[in-house]
């Protein structure tokens, strides 16, 4: 569809990043000038997030800055998915600086299908 036949998007509810209830709306792509995974999440509370993302192994890495009450945040998102594909825990640090990162939120994911 786009950049390259490389598009997804995902729409779901559960708990959005700050581990509260809500819904989301995922899209991601594969930038193959700079060969970079990108990607916009919009949440229910109005916040639109943008950032990119790696693969490291079975593990994906996401990486983004985001603004709360005016302070802005360097924000990373790990999910590690385990060696049976059903089931994920997924993590949320954020930092102030860059090198001082604090957890939080922890999930785990198990596929229903």
């Amino acid at each position: 569809m786009l950049h390259g036949g490389f598009f997804y998007e995902e729409i779901g509810s559960g708990k959005r990043t700050d581990c509260q209830p809500g819904w989301w709306h995922f899209l991601s792509w594969h930038d193959e000038d700079t060969a970079t995974y990108r990607f916009s999440q919009l949440e229910m509370s109005g916040r639109v997030d943008h950032g990119t993302y790696r693969f490291e192994g079975s593990d994906k890495v996401s990486e983004y800055e985001t603004t709360k009450g005016g302070k802005t945040y360097k924000m990373k998102v790990v999910i590690q998915v385990a060696s049976d594909k059903k089931r994920a825990t997924f993590e949320q640090v954020y930092s102030e600086d860059g090198e001082n990162w604090k957890s939080q939120c922890k999930a785990k994911m198990t596929k229903m299908r």
